[in-house]
């Protein structure tokens, strides 16, 4: 028999078809770059076909990406679906990597040493040197060895039927995804204002979209890029880590599970528009690359590591002149909300 609709193995069931369906698009959208680049180099009778399958692979892309926000909203009820397990095997993850899947900034070898050998995805080592354990892995009688042996299912099951987030780890995110990423904007921004074109590009998430508070308030406190100020954000951001610590996150309207890394992105997403305004000679932007195919997700992301820089470095290269203080998903300009 099936199990009924609000269970968490529905739930997981979901995401199965669903990362099912994303890989094999990922497939066909290579087969058909691969058949664009065979068939149109030093053949001009096929060049004229190649606009038409780059709009079926844009097509495609649009079709993925589609497919990652319907995966961020079952990902999003399994914490709730598992509520009340208990187990000593426990994931403590301060910075859930984009639409969910833990990041491992951190790993505890057989010694309690980092195994480097887990941190070779792109910017892994860069989380690694700015966090020092915001992420600890305790698996108990559980080998890493043996996710390699893991489908889709069972590995995004095992990853968050042992996830968990604490005030203390919150404690981390903040200063990493938020407080970081505006230290090093800062320090830059004379460099950046020198230049007849100056770029910025924060990366964001889609966990950093406004529908994940619950609080219309805070929406549209959050959504004002008009009347915004760092000063206030700063403040917002201060009464969230209290409310937190008091365990009145439900009742305040900030977002459920994984708050802390949320509220990051969105003040990330804020404050990119809070500079935007500030400096309009400079283009400012936030981007969410993608779910990304790393070590630091434990290979269960759709994207490869070169597609998700290349949605980053597309906003980078947007033609002078372009948005600013907007928001891009998969290179393509979307909604905060």
């Amino acid at each position: 028999m099936a199990p009924p609709n609000d269970s968490l193995g529905t739930v997981i069931l979901n995401l199965e078809k669903l990362g099912k369906k994303a890989d094999d698009t990922n497939r066909r959208i290579e087969e058909m770059q691969q058949s664009i680049q065979r068939n149109t180099d030093g053949h001009s009778s096929m060049t004229a076909l190649k606009p038409s399958m780059e709009d079926k692979v844009s097509n495609l892309q649009n079709s993925v990406y589609d497919l990652q926000k319907k995966i961020d909203l079952f990902i999003h009820e399994i914490p709730s679906k598992r509520k009340g397990e208990e187990d000593h095997k426990i994931l403590e993850a301060s910075t859930p990597a984009h639409l969910g899947a833990a990041a491992y900034a951190e790993t505890s070898g057989q010694n309690g040493h980092r195994d480097d050998n887990n941190n070779r995805s792109v910017g892994a080592g860069v989380v690694t040197t700015l966090v020092p354990s915001p992420v600890k892995v305790v698996l108990g009688e559980t080998k890493r060895t043996q996710f390699s042996g893991m489908d889709w299912q069972l590995r995004t099951g095992w990853m968050w039927k042992y996830s968990r987030e604490t005030y203390n780890t919150a404690t981390e995110s903040l200063p990493t995804n938020y407080y970081g990423t505006k230290h090093v904007t800062k320090a830059l921004l004379p460099l950046l204002q020198s230049s007849s074109d100056g770029r910025i590009v924060n990366i964001s998430s889609g966990f950093g979209l406004l529908r994940f508070f619950r609080s219309e308030e805070l929406k549209q406190e959050l959504n004002d890029a008009d009347n915004l100020t760092e000063e206030r954000l700063d403040e917002l951001l201060d009464t969230f880590m209290k409310d937190y610590e008091a365990g009145a996150l439900e009742a305040r309207g900030w977002p459920a599970e994984f708050a802390s890394y949320k509220v990051a992105k969105a003040a990330v997403n804020a404050y990119s528009r809070i500079i935007a305004r500030r400096h309009p000679a400079l283009r400012i932007n936030c981007a969410h690359p993608g779910y990304v195919n790393t070590d630091m997700t434990r290979n269960l992301g759709f994207l490869t590591p070169e597609e998700g820089a290349k949605n980053v470095v597309k906003v980078a290269l947007l033609p002078a002149g372009g948005p600013t203080g907007a928001f891009f998903a998969m290179g393509k300009e979307a909604s905060f909300l």
